[in-house]
Protein backbone atom coordinates (compact mmCIF):
# COMPACT_ATOMS: atom_id res chain seq x y z
CA UNK A 1 0.00 0.00 0.00
CA UNK A 2 1.27 3.48 -1.01
CA UNK A 3 0.81 6.11 1.44
CA UNK A 4 -1.61 8.66 0.68
CA UNK A 5 -0.28 12.26 0.07
CA UNK A 6 -2.07 13.67 3.18
CA UNK A 7 -0.36 10.97 5.67
CA UNK A 8 0.42 12.58 8.79
CA UNK A 9 3.93 12.86 10.28
CA UNK A 10 5.48 13.84 13.71
CA UNK A 11 6.57 17.34 13.81
CA UNK A 12 8.79 18.10 16.05
CA UNK A 13 9.38 21.46 17.76
CA UNK A 14 12.67 23.21 16.38
CA UNK A 15 15.10 22.39 19.13
CA UNK A 16 16.29 25.08 21.99
CA UNK A 17 19.91 26.25 22.90
CA UNK A 18 20.21 24.93 26.81
CA UNK A 19 19.59 27.24 28.95
CA UNK A 20 22.59 28.88 30.41
CA UNK A 21 24.02 27.70 33.54
CA UNK A 22 25.88 30.01 35.67
CA UNK A 23 29.33 29.07 36.66
CA UNK A 24 29.93 26.84 39.42
CA UNK A 25 30.96 28.81 42.57
CA UNK A 26 34.70 27.97 43.50
CA UNK A 27 34.89 25.35 46.35
CA UNK A 28 35.22 26.37 49.89
CA UNK A 29 39.33 25.20 51.08
CA UNK A 30 37.82 22.98 53.09
CA UNK A 31 34.00 21.87 53.80
CA UNK A 32 31.90 22.66 56.51
CA UNK A 33 30.60 18.80 57.16
CA UNK A 34 32.54 15.84 57.36
CA UNK A 35 31.43 12.13 57.65
CA UNK A 36 32.28 9.83 60.26
CA UNK A 37 35.36 8.02 58.25
CA UNK A 38 36.92 11.66 57.52
CA UNK A 39 36.47 12.76 60.99
CA UNK A 40 38.07 9.74 61.84
CA UNK A 41 40.83 9.88 59.70
CA UNK A 42 41.63 13.93 60.72
CA UNK A 43 41.57 13.13 64.54
CA UNK A 44 43.97 9.79 63.85
CA UNK A 45 40.94 7.85 65.42
CA UNK A 46 38.60 4.22 64.50
CA UNK A 47 35.47 4.78 63.36
CA UNK A 48 33.93 3.18 66.06
CA UNK A 49 35.28 5.44 68.18
CA UNK A 50 33.49 8.28 66.32
CA UNK A 51 30.54 6.41 66.47
CA UNK A 52 30.77 6.25 70.32
CA UNK A 53 31.61 9.32 71.16
CA UNK A 54 28.26 10.69 68.94
CA UNK A 55 26.14 8.03 70.67
CA UNK A 56 27.34 8.90 73.80
CA UNK A 57 26.65 12.88 73.28
CA UNK A 58 30.00 14.22 73.67
CA UNK A 59 30.53 14.76 69.99
CA UNK A 60 27.60 16.55 68.38
CA UNK A 61 26.31 15.51 64.84
CA UNK A 62 23.39 15.89 62.47
CA UNK A 63 21.33 12.84 61.63
CA UNK A 64 20.29 12.99 57.92
CA UNK A 65 18.84 9.95 56.89
CA UNK A 66 20.84 7.49 58.31
CA UNK A 67 24.06 9.14 57.50
CA UNK A 68 26.21 11.27 60.39
CA UNK A 69 27.60 14.19 59.32
CA UNK A 70 29.99 16.98 61.57
CA UNK A 71 30.33 20.24 61.34
CA UNK A 72 33.44 21.67 61.94
CA UNK A 73 32.76 24.32 63.98
CA UNK A 74 31.22 21.45 66.64
CA UNK A 75 34.04 19.26 66.00
CA UNK A 76 36.58 22.07 66.73
CA UNK A 77 34.89 23.05 69.82
CA UNK A 78 35.11 19.73 70.65
CA UNK A 79 38.06 19.50 70.93
CA UNK A 80 39.10 22.93 72.74
CA UNK A 81 36.71 20.80 75.80
CA UNK A 82 39.01 18.28 75.31
CA UNK A 83 42.53 20.26 75.70
CA UNK A 84 44.37 19.75 78.81
CA UNK A 85 47.44 20.95 80.19
CA UNK A 86 50.54 19.52 81.91
CA UNK A 87 50.54 19.27 85.38
CA UNK A 88 53.08 21.73 87.31
CA UNK A 89 55.17 20.84 89.41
Amino acid sequence: MRPSATSHRAVSAPLEPPAKIAPAKAAPAEAEFCTVEELAARLRVTKATIYRMARRGELPYYAIGRAMRFRLADVEAFLNRCRTTAPTE
